[in-house]
């Protein structure tokens, strides 16, 4: 149902379509020039391009133009005002525009090569001009970022990629009032959105792929309302043209707040031309406002994705850096352009958003390390919750356990992980391939074996003569045939593992597939006894009676029991643990006892152990002498 806004928005990411109400205003004031004569207009022209029309994600439901005094206007590409001899000093004109855009992107199912060498088309959008140059500079860092790649919307999508990484947004000085060139952008890495759009473009341009500047208006949540901006389309064979928001991550689709007003070879193209006679006359022509609002919501996007978050240690000790891995699967036959983005989680070591490009039916793998809280108190348990999106609405999050009995893991051994499980990008990916990988068991202890499986199904149109499909170094080769579904498997030995993280691949010559199961290990608990004091007590004190607990991992639930003595309880020990118990010397008047221990892992194994000490009771009135020789006797 179409529902009216009344209160901001961070975004319009999530709606279908929007309608959205567009209103533009100038105006033109006369006034006498150095000579004092009076004032005469014989006629006045603007010829208007700054207006939105249709495009492939926009149409225009509704247009009125109109101006103050009356004009003879004529609509086209541009509006044109004509005013013959007008009477009033200030003139005005008016588009009052209703939009409807629409959360759309253009579809792209096939690779198409580059360099592309058959463009025949569109070729005005491969030459410099003033704001978008291209020099030597320019040229070579196109190639760096591009090296190896032969998929054109990869191209497109790595230049962008690499702009928005690397060019801050700096409204400073020098580019708020004039446009600073792309050259000028490159040397000094930052720039403002039309500035940072030039260099895009020019980078696209060095390497023969046609793109063209856009104006128009977006939505931003730092004021909540509309503003003017500057984008880029980049052109696909066959396909058309194709929006990209460098400024906003978004490369390949824009979000429905995006409204488009012109296109151009260089943003320093005017808005609007005016030409005029007149006598004894000087014209000044205020810039144009412009006022956009969303009137309407319509729908929700469609969800072209599902994700899926897995930190790869879900309980950890204070101020552990623990990579969390995102899995994110394109459900579509065609790329999906995208953005993840962590929306809940504890101190990330970079930037919570990345952009990435999924080919047809692709799954990928991201990785962020995140710090965990540094004050925790002992015998509590914390949860912090990890939550990502994808752009497309698509969500997921997961738990992880903190406590100061848990293992601390430290900022390196985290790199190492994210960069041993981290995809490669020196083979493209395996064109609808099918990989699932599984274990028999949900957990293992350490001195059993695990049986690791992967099915791996070629639902594409294309036959595969030799896929190797490696556990480490432990490899079978497959012949896959249209629709042929084959299954390996693996017997690994779980106490031999160094990581529980596993790396499953499967790969041709040129291209691969990889999935990353997680064998759970479950340790046991080893418990340690020791210190126990005092040593001798007599007979008529009461005491307290000290011991250290130790284990090499946590164990939870213990019942300590002294029998003739009495039961305690604690919930959790790790590492080591000092009690103190009060006790009366009487109890331990035959100078020994034992100490009774009941305990379960993680997963409710139950365990037991028991301990001898001796405390030596001094004292002992002569009654409980002989009961204890009527003991020794009986015994």
């Amino acid at each position: 149902m179409p529902l009216a806004l009344a209160e901001n928005v961070d975004n319009y990411n999530d709606y279908g379509s929007l309608e959205i109400s567009v209103k533009e205003e100038a105006s033109i004031i006369a006034e006498p020039d150095f000579s004092g004569g009076k004032i005469r207009i014989d006629n006045l022209n603007v010829e208007l391009a700054f207006f939105p029309k249709d495009s492939f994600n926009q149409i225009v439901l509704e247009q009125n133009t109109y101006a103050e005094p009356n004009a003879e206007i004529t609509e086209g590409e541009v509006i044109l005002y004509h005013w013959k001899d007008p009477k009033k000093e200030r003139l005005k004109f008016f588009v009052d525009s209703k939009v409807k855009t629409i959360n759309k992107f253009p579809i792209v199912k096939n690779h198409i090569p580059f360099p592309y060498n058959n463009l025949k088309e569109e070729l005005e959008y491969l030459e410099p001009t003033e704001s978008i140059d291209i020099n030597e500079d320019i040229k070579k860092q196109a190639t760096e970022i591009i090296q190896g790649q032969t998929d054109y919307y990869k191209v497109t999508f790595k230049l962008g990629e690499w702009v928005q990484k690397n060019i801050k947004y700096n409204l400073n000085t020098l580019t708020e009032n004039a446009v600073q060139s792309a050259s000028w952008v490159l040397k000094n890495r930052e720039g403002v959105c039309d500035e940072i759009t030039n260099l895009y473009i020019a980078l696209l341009r060095s390497v023969g792929i046609p793109a063209r500047f856009v104006a128009g208006q977006v939505y931003s949540n730092l004021d909540y309302k509309f503003g003017n901006h500057g984008w880029a389309e980049v052109y696909f064979p066959e396909i058309g043209w194709v929006p990209v928001d460098v400024t906003y991550s978004q490369i390949g689709w824009i979000d429905p707040s995006h409204i488009k007003f012109q296109q151009e070879l260089d943003p320093k193209e005017p808005s609007a031309n005016y030409n005029w006679k007149s006598i004894g006359t000087d014209m000044t022509f205020n810039p144009i406002f412009v006022r956009s609002e969303v009137t309407k919501t319509l729908g929700v996007r469609d969800t072209h994705s599902i994700i899926k978050v897995e930190p790869l240690r879900d309980k950890t000790g204070a101020s552990s850096f623990v990579p969390i891995k995102v899995t994110i699967k394109n459900l579509e036959n065609y790329y999906l352009p995208s953005i993840i983005q962590i929306t809940t989680a504890p101190n990330l070591t970079e930037t919570n958003r990345k952009a990435l490009l999924l080919e047809p039916n692709e799954e990928r793998t991201i990785l962020w390390i995140s710090q965990m809280p540094a004050e925790l108190e002992d015998n509590y348990l914390y949860e912090t919750k990890i939550e990502a999106k994808s752009t497309f609405s698509d969500s997921d999050s997961a738990i992880i356990t903190l406590s100061t009995d848990y293992e601390v893991y430290d900022k390196a051994w985290a790199e190492e992980r994210v960069e041993r499980l981290s995809p490669r990008e020196d083979k493209a990916f395996f064109p609808e391939i099918k990989m699932d990988c599984w274990l028999d068991k949900e957990y293992y202890y350490v001195d059993e074996k695990a049986l690791l499986k992967c099915s791996i199904e070629n639902q594409g149109n294309t036959n595969f003569q030799s896929v190797k499909i490696c556990y480490e170094t432990n490899c079978y080769d497959k012949e896959l045939l249209i629709r042929d579904n084959k299954e390996t498997k693996w017997e690994i030995i779980v106490g031999n593992l160094i990581e529980p993280e596993l790396k499953i691949t499967a790969e041709s010559k040129n291209l691969i597939k990889e999935n990353y199961p997680i064998l759970k290990i479950i340790r046991e608990p080893k418990i340690v006894v020791h210190n126990f004091e005092p040593k001798e007590i007599d007979y008529s004190e009461i005491g307290e009676l000290s011991f250290t607990l130790s284990s090499n991992i946590t164990a939870y639930n213990m019942t300590l029991n002294i029998p003739g003595y009495g039961h305690s309880f604690i919930n959790r020990v790790f590492e080591e643990k000092d009690l103190v118990l009060p006790f009366e010397a009487k109890t331990f008047k035959r100078g020994n006892a034992k100490l009774e221990l009941k305990y379960y892992d993680e997963v409710g194994k139950e365990y037991s152990d028991s301990y001898n000490f001796n405390i030596r009771v001094m004292n002992l009135p002569w009654y409980e002498k002989l009961l204890l020789w009527v003991e020794k006797l009986l015994s």
